[in-house]
């Protein structure tokens, strides 16, 4: 009998300890799936943040170079401040018109400030002084609302004309983003500023405050060392997530709860908010104390049924073992899902457009057969006729045609199999520039008299490198496409400029990371209809009356040169026009030009070392390769990191600084350890956004010029010369 009780005793002690190591492995496995949860719909919320302001940027941009802007000149005149608050009604508190002098001339809907002095509002004192677009901090506005600004300077053939003004409550952004999503019982989400300033929560009372502040006052506890910590990396734009206790965020518990949090930051042009979902941890512990709860009750039923001990623990094993196993899926099928719906849409469109390109391809092969005799004999009569027979004109005119269906016959051949041809160093200007000065340009015009062709070129702008028939082609199909979709008096506008794109942007197509050169054509024609955007890009599909122009290949053979140059094309349109965007990825390659020769040679070094500390590794490979062709000696690291710790042991003559580098330190952080290494350490700092005040507070503290990516070699020829020499 005794051996019997201690057999129990032991089951009830071996089923004890189980429960509690089951309950220990419960909690880490739900805790994790509650943070991947969290930090997903933080970072879904970012993405929804930075999109929204995305497109208010695009629609302000898209108005601010629209001609008819210009011709608001009354204060009366809001016929084109309506039609585009339409385009955002709902989203936006109104437009306002500032002159270049910082004056209202025109507000919608609302009309009192018109005349008023807006030059001390944030952000306009910025845009007036750089033309440059701009996101402004938080502010509370005349009627005590907390609110922000998105402004776009109104720049026409690079004439400054003023800015254009969109303001936002956020009280707006909460209830169209963070409203809906739904916690537990009292989770939520919320925002902070990178000067710690909450911008979003749902106690109004807490928006425009920092959290210090929140932290200090009298009815809010918190441990700051937590917070801090978690607050640091939020500000400094990092994603992750952390565990505190506190009663500020809890203010519909009233008490001090422990939360478990998530966060991501939105990078929305010059200003980066941070994105947080938390909730109650207590919430992630209630199911698992319930099945504790059970366990140890199936425990005391074991005692009595010693027989199925077995059973059960083999049962216990198995469940542990399949719960972690979904743990291990949910996770993978959490980071595969937003890379299959990224992937999705362009799969489709590339399919389509692979299969019409094989029936395209059947055509022209067939077609050439055909063609070979119509296009050689006549050229055989002619040379046997004398000059004035009779048959010479039709003879002519049968070559003349069969020509020209040769030429379609090579476009269905660009449709079906791409540009395989060699690709040479290029100026895209200097190609739009001859095409201009063209026979087929001059009759073009002819054919539309009344439309005004113009052209915005970039005279900064990096070669491509390309086939110059191919890019030709491109620039002839987009201009005609243009000038035949304005019915009466128009105009298209040819503009050309650099761009750096750091992440992968989801527009018409998915555009990926790099150094571009950007071909834009626009016109003020009709727009294209929603249902034919889908389609544009097809072969043989056409708008155009039968028998009059075009064979519906001309977008076909645009799209296909640009992917063979490992391209992208963005399209946006409306009821004021279209513009075709094409993005040819950059080349630092030279064009040969003695005259470029002799300048470098000026701007060549002596050898001097420098530091580059970059965390895109394309980048790092651009500038290694511009200062070494320069005469400098480089070493490249990927992080702010790595560049103090090589400078603990190293010295170098420069350090050309990235000021955005994700995740780890950023480009002013790193600075202010070096000069604590080094003091009086030189620097040079680039970065893909516009000047910040990131970038100024370096420089107070000894750094020097300030560089915008892409950059030409002789911009940093200049900028490395005199950091080293003066």
């Amino acid at each position: 009998m005794s051996l019997v009780i201690s057999v129990l005793t032991g089951a009830v002690l071996l089923i004890l300890n189980l429960t509690i190591l089951t309950q220990k492995d419960y909690q880490e496995v739900f805790v994790g799936q509650a943070q991947q949860q969290l930090l997903m719909m933080a970072k879904s919320t970012s993405r929804s943040l930075a999109e929204f302001i995305t497109m208010q940027k695009n629609v302000l941009k898209s108005f601010a170079t629209d001609p008819l802007l210009l011709n608001v000149d009354s204060h009366t005149d809001y016929v084109q401040l309506e039609v585009r608050y339409k385009e955002l009604e709902g989203e936006i508190g109104g437009f306002y018109i500032i002159s270049p002098k910082g004056i209202v001339t025109h507000r919608y809907p609302h009309k009192n400030r018109v005349g008023k002095d807006f030059s001390k509002k944030p952000g306009v004192a910025t845009v007036l002084k750089t033309h440059k677009p701009y996101v402004s901090e938080l502010f509370f506005s005349d009627s005590g609302k907390p609110c922000f600004t998105v402004l776009e300077p109104i720049i026409v053939n690079g004439q400054f004309f003023g800015i254009l003004r969109a303001l936002t409550y956020v009280d707006t952004l909460y209830k169209k983003f963070f409203d809906p999503i739904k916690i537990g019982n009292i989770g939520y989400a919320w925002a902070v500023g990178r000067d710690q300033k909450i911008i979003l929560h749902p106690n109004y009372d807490y928006i425009g405050k920092t959290v210090e502040q929140l932290v200090g006052s009298e009815n809010v506890t918190t441990d700051k060392s937590e917070m801090t910590d978690i607050l640091y990396r939020m500000v400094n734009g990092e994603e992750g997530g952390g565990i505190f206790n506190s009663n500020w965020l809890a203010n519909n518990v009233g008490k001090n709860t422990k939360e478990l949090t998530a966060y991501a930051p939105a990078a929305l042009g010059n200003q980066i908010w941070s994105v947080a979902v938390s909730m109650d941890y207590s919430e992630i512990l209630t199911p698992i104390k319930a099945q504790t709860r059970k366990t140890f009750i199936l425990a005391a039923v074991m005692v009595l049924l010693f027989v199925i001990v077995g059973i059960i623990i083999i049962g216990k094993q198995h469940q542990e073992a399949v719960l972690k196993k979904e743990a291990e899926n949910f996770r993978k099928l959490s980071e595969a899902n937003e890379a299959l719906r990224l992937s999705e849409e362009k799969l489709t469109r590339s399919q389509k457009m692979e299969s019409l390109g094989l029936l395209a391809g059947g055509v022209a092969h067939d077609l050439n057969n055909v063609l070979s005799g119509i296009v050689s004999y006549p050229e055989l009569l002619l040379l046997n006729l004398p000059d004035e027979s009779e048959l010479r004109k039709p003879i002519e005119t049968i070559r003349t045609s069969g020509l020209r269906a040769s030429a379609i016959v090579q476009d269905l051949l660009t449709v079906a199999r791409g540009v395989a041809i060699t690709k040479e160093p290029l100026s895209l200007n200097e190609h739009i520039i001859s095409y201009l000065e063209s026979p087929e340009f001059e009759k073009l015009a002819l054919f539309h008299p009344a439309v005004s062709v113009k052209t915005n070129l970039d005279s900064d702008l990096l070669n491509l490198k390309g086939s110059s028939i191919h890019v030709r082609k491109v620039i002839m199909n987009l201009v005609s496409n243009a000038s035949e979709a304005i019915s009466g008096q128009g105009n298209v506008i040819i503009t050309t400029t650099n761009r750096y794109v750091d992440k992968i942007q989801k527009k018409y197509d998915h555009i990926g990371e790099g150094e571009y050169t950007i071909l834009s054509v626009a016109d003020d024609g009709p727009g294209i209809p929603p249902d034919d955007l889908e389609r544009m890009f097809e072969p043989f599909y056409t708008k155009k009356v039968m028998g009059r122009s075009g064979t519906g290949l001309g977008l076909a053979v645009v799209w296909n040169i640009v992917q063979d140059h490992k391209g992208y094309i963005d399209v946006f349109s409306n009821g004021n026009g279209t513009t075709f965007e094409l993005f040819f990825p950059a080349t630092r390659e030279d064009i040969i030009d003695n005259d470029e020769i002799t300048a470098l040679e000026e701007l060549k070094g002596k050898g001097e070392t420098i530091l580059i500390i970059d965390d895109i590794e394309t980048q790092l490979d651009i500038s290694s390769e511009m200062l070494e062709k320069l005469g400098y000696k480089t070493i490249n690291v990927k992080s702010g990191e790595d560049g103090i710790h090589y400078l603990k042991d190293h010295s170098v003559d420069l350090i050309l600084l990235d000021m955005i580098m994700e995740p780890g330190m950023s480009g002013k952080e790193t600075y202010k350890e070096i000069v604590g290494l080094h003091p009086n350490q030189k620097a040079i700092l680039v970065s893909g956004f516009a000047e910040t005040k990131e970038v100024a507070e370096a420089q107070k503290i000894g750094a020097g010029k300030f560089i915008k990516k892409p950059f030409t070699i002789s911009q940093i020829g200049l900028a490395v010369k005199d950091e080293i020499y003066n």
